[in-house]
Protein backbone atom coordinates (compact mmCIF):
# COMPACT_ATOMS: atom_id res chain seq x y z
CA UNK A 1 0.00 0.00 0.00
CA UNK A 2 1.49 3.33 -0.99
CA UNK A 3 1.85 6.14 1.58
CA UNK A 4 -0.69 8.24 -0.31
CA UNK A 5 -3.26 5.45 -0.26
CA UNK A 6 -5.67 5.60 2.66
CA UNK A 7 -6.88 2.43 4.34
CA UNK A 8 -10.44 3.07 3.14
CA UNK A 9 -9.45 3.54 -0.50
CA UNK A 10 -7.19 0.47 -0.29
CA UNK A 11 -10.10 -1.71 0.85
CA UNK A 12 -12.45 -0.13 -1.67
CA UNK A 13 -10.00 -0.84 -4.50
CA UNK A 14 -9.30 -4.34 -3.14
CA UNK A 15 -13.02 -5.00 -2.99
CA UNK A 16 -13.44 -3.93 -6.62
CA UNK A 17 -10.58 -6.18 -7.71
CA UNK A 18 -12.08 -9.08 -5.78
CA UNK A 19 -15.51 -8.50 -7.33
CA UNK A 20 -13.93 -8.43 -10.80
CA UNK A 21 -11.93 -11.61 -10.20
CA UNK A 22 -14.84 -13.54 -8.72
CA UNK A 23 -17.76 -12.47 -10.86
CA UNK A 24 -17.11 -10.17 -13.78
CA UNK A 25 -14.10 -11.96 -15.24
CA UNK A 26 -16.08 -15.18 -15.69
CA UNK A 27 -19.56 -13.72 -16.25
CA UNK A 28 -19.74 -14.85 -19.89
CA UNK A 29 -18.78 -18.42 -18.98
CA UNK A 30 -21.12 -18.42 -15.98
CA UNK A 31 -24.03 -17.17 -18.11
CA UNK A 32 -23.36 -19.94 -20.66
CA UNK A 33 -23.22 -22.53 -17.87
CA UNK A 34 -26.50 -21.32 -16.35
CA UNK A 35 -28.19 -21.30 -19.75
CA UNK A 36 -27.21 -24.93 -20.35
CA UNK A 37 -28.00 -25.94 -16.77
CA UNK A 38 -31.47 -24.38 -17.00
CA UNK A 39 -32.12 -26.23 -20.26
CA UNK A 40 -31.69 -29.47 -18.30
CA UNK A 41 -33.32 -28.39 -15.03
CA UNK A 42 -35.78 -25.48 -15.09
CA UNK A 43 -35.03 -22.67 -12.65
CA UNK A 44 -38.41 -23.15 -10.93
CA UNK A 45 -37.30 -26.61 -9.77
CA UNK A 46 -33.96 -25.31 -8.49
CA UNK A 47 -35.43 -22.44 -6.48
CA UNK A 48 -36.80 -24.77 -3.79
CA UNK A 49 -33.27 -25.75 -2.68
CA UNK A 50 -30.74 -23.69 -0.75
CA UNK A 51 -27.07 -23.74 -1.83
CA UNK A 52 -26.10 -26.63 0.48
CA UNK A 53 -28.97 -28.84 -0.65
CA UNK A 54 -28.22 -28.12 -4.31
CA UNK A 55 -24.53 -28.91 -3.78
CA UNK A 56 -25.47 -32.24 -2.20
CA UNK A 57 -27.83 -33.08 -5.07
CA UNK A 58 -25.22 -32.25 -7.71
CA UNK A 59 -22.06 -33.53 -6.04
CA UNK A 60 -23.32 -36.15 -3.64
CA UNK A 61 -21.89 -36.87 -0.23
CA UNK A 62 -18.22 -36.23 0.39
CA UNK A 63 -17.74 -39.49 2.29
CA UNK A 64 -18.24 -42.93 0.79
CA UNK A 65 -20.02 -45.41 3.03
CA UNK A 66 -18.28 -48.63 1.94
CA UNK A 67 -20.64 -50.85 3.95
CA UNK A 68 -23.68 -49.24 2.28
CA UNK A 69 -21.96 -49.49 -1.08
CA UNK A 70 -21.26 -53.22 -0.66
CA UNK A 71 -24.76 -53.86 0.69
CA UNK A 72 -26.39 -52.27 -2.39
CA UNK A 73 -24.03 -53.60 -5.07
CA UNK A 74 -25.12 -56.47 -7.28
CA UNK A 75 -22.12 -58.67 -8.01
CA UNK A 76 -22.42 -60.80 -11.17
CA UNK A 77 -20.03 -62.75 -13.29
Amino acid sequence: MSPSCTTLSYYADGSLVTEYRISRRVSEQFDAFMSGFNELIPQELINVFDERELELLIGGMSEIDVDDWQKHTDYRG
